[in-house]
This record gives C-alpha cells, sequence and structure tokens, in this order.
C-alpha cells in the first residue's frame, strides 16, 4: 500500500511527432495526490490531475506552451518515489498520454505554470523501477 508521493516529475512529448518536450517538476495537492495513491492502490480510475507550480526544464528553443484558451495533446512520463506503508521509498513509472491546458501563468514566463489540468488521461503503463 503507497501512502506519500515523493519528488515528483514528468518528461513529456508531444503526442504529434514524440518530440522530447522538457522535464517538469511540480507539486501535487493532497486530493490529487490521492488519486494516484488510489489508481496504484485500488486501481480506482481518474480522468484528470490538476498540477501545481510546474517548473519546465529542458526545453527545446520552439517550445510552446499550454495555454488558458486551448489544450495541447501530450504523452508523459510520471516518475516519483512512491512510500509505501513499511516507509520505503519505491521509483515508480506512469506511462500517459492527456490533454494539457494551462489554469494559471506567470506572464513572460513560458516555463512556469502555476497550475496546469491534465485531462482525457489514458494510462499506458506503470513500472516499479529497481
Amino acid at each position: 500500500m503507497y501512502t506519500k508521493i515523493l519528488s515528483p516529475a514528468i518528461d513529456i512529448y508531444s503526442a504529434d511527432t514524440g518530440e522530447f518536450l522538457g522535464t517538469s517538476t511540480f507539486d501535487l495537492s493532497p486530493y490529487e495526490e490521492k488519486k494516484l495513491l488510489n489508481y496504484l492502490n485500488r486501481g480506482e480510475p481518474f480522468s484528470d490531475l490538476l498540477i501545481l507550480n510546474a517548473n519546465l526544464y529542458n526545453a527545446p528553443m520552439d517550445y510552446v506552451p499550454p495555454t488558458i484558451d486551448r489544450g495541447l495533446e501530450r504523452v508523459g512520463v510520471l516518475h516519483a518515489m512512491f512510500r509505501d506503508d513499511t516507509g520505503a521509498d519505491i521509483p515508480i513509472e506512469i506511462r500517459m498520454k492527456f490533454l494539457s491546458q494551462a489554469r494559471g501563468v506567470l506572464p513572460g514566463d513560458p516555463y512556469f505554470l502555476s497550475s496546469v489540468q491534465y485531462s482525457d488521461i489514458l494510462i499506458e503503463s506503470v513500472e516499479r523501477l529497481l
């Protein structure tokens, strides 16, 4: 049973071209963290996830961020440490497709979004890394 998510990040790719768009570190509210934990622990599906304080690194020069007006189709590999009920931290990767849409932006900084909505999530795989 997993109880906590530590150091979440996601490698983001264009759904159209497969081009690597960068790695985003982010925060999860307790409500959103619970969605991921319930998925791993009980198989409870979820279709959306609200990402907070998303910082994008290693983006290409022509990177186009999602906007408030329009979502962009993305493929992502979410990776984090998932603490289990014994206190052990287990690295897990979740591969998924989703629609990314900005909910809060900081003017002039395309690499930081205060909140991003991932919707229409389709989980492709979950892998426990050892």
